[in-house]
């Protein structure tokens, strides 16, 4: 049977599976692209370490160029400036009847590229593989190049896809249960409007319907009511006549038609999707979509990370007064350090009314990402917010009393996804990718961010901008 309660759990378990594929693509897309820059990046240095070993004395440095190419995995290929394959790692140059070179797409490219790289992915009929390519030209017109077998890339995206797939499914389950509930809740005053309207077409004129819900159904079972209430008025009235009972009564099931068959397509318009949600469905709604926020955090901060990282956000600098608006987002998170028992203060040795240059979007994202962290990993203590003017710079200090963190972890937390407890960081719902905002945001201030810390004895992190 066609209902708004089926009708409206059709459409958003579609909406949820819909946005659910396009994440999880977009997360296998984005993972294998990270990786493989990661991997390329990674081949460039390698190229860069045995450039003077491959230029200088290819030959006395052989067994060594083997070695290090079976222990990387790599397979290291020499090609001289004519695209005669000079030397390979993997491969008798003898035997393998290596054809010319140059026509390579990396070759070419580090060629033509001013910095001396050039890269292709591409199927390897040598291999018999997807291999990654990565090829530095020397300074006497040599070739070296590096290649990578890029199945442990495709391997390890086929893990993430499969529990991605597995979480999306498990969710899709959770939400098309919720999503049953909130549309049984959102369609019960509509289907009790439709039997009220079924009662006035049949004659029964006593059907009073409660007017409590404050939206256009509430409104609707009023201008029901009042109907009912002025028939039911003119029937009474009617009945004082019986002379003219069958004449008014005739008449009055004609006028009745009109007002019933409005009634009856307002709903019908209702059910075909015109509904307005009010805000306890909005909630309702959220609630049964809960399970997809984790994944938006990864890559709102991954869309994020890459606008800062490409330089394609749109920076709007402007002068601010800085104790004043850093008050504000302190007092923001006031709320949240009192639910931990943790006292939040701020504390300023900068002269009052201190104004200067900066993007109140991206300067937010850096220190709420701070603070946020700061709440989330102080069990006991406090957190201090303190404005330095030192010099020729501005300092804002965020200092806690948390756990800490290890000498070892200290260099790495400014990293993408490196998280120095995974298993505490994703029940917390962070995304791995905070500290690596704040640094770009940092960047794009001409600013600088550092971090003093001992496991165990808080940490002291410190955004340094130019004044």
């Amino acid at each position: 049977m066609k209902t708004i309660r089926n009708q409206l759990s059709l459409v958003f378990t579609l909406l949820f599976v819909i946005c659910s594929i396009i994440l999880v693509v977009s997360a296998e897309l984005l993972l294998k692209e990270t990786i493989t820059e990661q991997l390329v990046n990674s081949l460039k240095r390698e190229c860069r370490f045995l450039s003077s070993l491959v230029v200088n004395q290819p030959v006395r440095n052989k067994d060594f160029l083997k070695e290090f190419s079976r222990e990387q995995e790599l397979r290291l290929t020499l090609i001289d400036s004519t695209g005669h394959v000079m030397f390979d790692t993997w491969h008798d140059v003898a035997t393998a009847g290596f054809g010319n070179h140059n026509n390579r797409e990396e070759v070419e490219a580090a060629r033509a590229d001013a910095s001396g790289f050039g890269t292709s992915t591409r199927f390897s009929h040598t291999e018999l593989a997807e291999m990654l390519f990565v090829a530095r030209e020397l300074s006497n017109g040599y070739v070296v190049r590096l290649s990578h077998n890029l199945e442990f890339v495709q391997e390890y995206v086929r893990r993430i896809r499969s529990l991605l797939i597995i979480a999306t499914l498990v969710a899709t389950g959770i939400a098309v249960i919720l999503i049953f509930r909130v549309s049984e809740f959102i369609t019960k005053p509509i289907r009790a409007l439709t039997l009220a309207t079924i009662k006035i077409r049949d004659g029964n004129y006593k059907v009073t319907l409660p007017e409590n819900s404050p939206n256009e159904i509430g409104r609707l079972s009023k201008a029901i009511n009042a109907m009912t209430d002025r028939l039911k008025t003119t029937i009474d009235t009617l009945e004082a006549h019986q002379e003219v009972r069958k004449t008014f009564i005739a008449n009055a099931s004609h006028e009745l038609k009109t007002p019933v068959a409005s009634v009856r397509g307002y709903l019908e318009t209702l059910q075909d999707g015109a509904l307005e949600d009010n805000q306890v469905n909005r909630r309702f709604i959220h609630r049964s979509l809960r399970n997809l926020d984790r994944l938006e955090l990864i890559i709102s901060d991954m869309l994020t990370l890459s606008r800062l990282e490409s330089g394609s956000s749109q920076e709007s600098f402007r002068f601010l007064d800085l104790e004043q608006y850093v008050g504000g987002i302190v007092e923001d998170f006031q709320s949240r350090a009192k639910e931990k028992n943790l006292s939040l203060f701020m504390k300023s040795n900068m002269p009052r009314g201190t104004r200067i240059c900066i993007d109140p979007t991206l300067f937010d994202k850096a220190l709420l990402n701070l603070l946020d962290n700061a709440i989330k990993y102080t069990d006991t203590g406090a957190i201090t917010v303190s404005l330095e003017l030192q010099d020729k710079q501005c300092n804002v200090v965020v200092h806690d009393t948390g756990r800490g963190i290890s000498e070892t972890d200290l260099p790495r937390i400014f990293e993408r996804f490196y998280r120095i407890d995974k298993a505490r960081s994703r029940e917390l719902g962070g995304s791995g990718l905070g500290l690596a905002i704040v640094k770009h945001v940092m960047s794009l201030h001409k600013g600088t961010v550092s971090v003093e810390s001992e496991s165990g004895n808080g940490s002291t992190f410190t955004l340094s901008f130019p004044v």
